[in-house]
C-alpha cells in the first residue's frame, strides 16, 4: 500500500464524492484529474456570485424612493456579470444558444425569487422592530463567502452566508437543486459548517440551514448532534483515504455512472477497460 505523505484538507463535496463513489474521490483528488464543465454547475456558480455581489451592494448614496426597483436591477445585473464571465466553460459544454440561454433565465428566476424573498424580510423586520429601510437592510445583511479552515480536523469549506440576528448566529447554504428536502447530505454538509464556525470561533452557531433558492429556507439547531457527526466523518474519510493506491478506492455503482443526459466525467477512464472486454466477448 502506498501512502499520501501529506493528509489531504477535505471539503464538504470531496467527503461527499467519496461517499458517491471511492473510485470517483481517488481520479478527482488523488490523480487530481479535471472536471467537465457541468451547466449546472455553472448556472449554481453564477446564481451564488450574484447573491453575494447583492449583499455586498453600497447603499449608502441611495434613497428609500424607488430603492427595491434598484436593488432588483442590480442583482439582475449581477448575474448577468456572473454569467457573461463563464463565458469560456459554457462553450465547452457544447450547448447550443438556445439551451444555454434556457438555463440562464432558469438560473435568473431563481435569483429573482431570491430578491424577492429577501425584500419580505426585509419589509417584515422593518415593520417588526419598527425600522427605517436602510436599518432593516443593515440588520438582516449578512457575511458572505466565509472560507474556513480546521487543521485539527483536516477539512474546509466556505459558508455562503452568516447572519447574526436578535443575538443569534445562523449560517446559511444556498441551493440551487431540484429538490427542496433536508437530504442525509446536506445535514453532512451543515455538520462541516457547524464544525468548521466552532473551531474557528470557539463556539457553535445557533442554527444552521439551507435556503433552496427553488422554494424555501430550512433551518435546524446546529445541536452537538450534529457537530459530532462532522467530527466522525472527518476522522472516517481520513482513515480511508490514507493511500494513494487506486486499488483501494472501490468503483461503486450507481445511476450517477451513466444516466440519460450525461455521465460521471471519469465514465470512460474508469470503465473503459471492461467496455473493451465486453465488446471482444470476454468475461
Amino acid at each position: 500500500m502506498f501512502v499520501t505523505k501529506k493528509r489531504r484538507i477535505e471539503s464538504p463535496t470531496s467527503i461527499l464524492t467519496y461517499m458517491q463513489c471511492p473510485r470517483k474521490y481517488y481520479y478527482r483528488y488523488v490523480e487530481n484529474l479535471p472536471q467537465m464543465p457541468s451547466i449546472h454547475l455553472i448556472a449554481g456558480d453564477a446564481a451564488h456570485k450574484a447573491i453575494q455581489a447583492f449583499h455586498k451592494t453600497d447603499t449608502t448614496d441611495m434613497t428609500a424612493e424607488g430603492f427595491f426597483e434598484k436593488m432588483r436591477n442590480k442583482i439582475s445585473a449581477q448575474l448577468d456579470h456572473a454569467w457573461e464571465a463563464k463565458a469560456g466553460e459554457l462553450a465547452r459544454t457544447n450547448l447550443s444558444t438556445e439551451e444555454k440561454h434556457v438555463h440562464y433565465e432558469k438560473t435568473k428566476e431563481l435569483v429573482l425569487k431570491f430578491y424577492q424573498y429577501h425584500t419580505n424580510k426585509i419589509l417584515a423586520h422593518k415593520r417588526h422592530y419598527s425600522l427605517t429601510l436602510f436599518e432593516a437592510w443593515q440588520k438582516l445583511k449578512p457575511t458572505t463567502e466565509n472560507s474556513l479552515i480546521s487543521e485539527s480536523y483536516g477539512v474546509q469549506g466556505r459558508i455562503d452566508a452568516t447572519h447574526k440576528i436578535d443575538g443569534q448566529t445562523i449560517i446559511i447554504d444556498y441551493k440551487t437543486s431540484k429538490k427542496d428536502e433536508m437530504t442525509t447530505d446536506c445535514v453532512l454538509q451543515l455538520s462541516i459548517y457547524t464544525l468548521l464556525h466552532k473551531e474557528a470561533y470557539g463556539r457553535m452557531p445557533d442554527k444552521a440551514g439551507i435556503h433552496f433558492l427553488r422554494s424555501k429556507e430550512i433551518l435546524m439547531p446546529a445541536s452537538v448532534q450534529l457537530l459530532n457527526l462532522a467530527k466522525h466523518t472527518c476522522h472516517n474519510i481520513h482513515r480511508q483515504t490514507i493511500s494513494n493506491d487506486i486499488n483501494n478506492y472501490p468503483r461503486k455503482r450507481s445511476g450517477l455512472c451513466k444516466y440519460r443526459t450525461g455521465q460521471c466525467d471519469y465514465y470512460e477512464r474508469c470503465m473503459g477497460r471492461k467496455i473493451i472486454l465486453k465488446r471482444f466477448g470476454s468475461r
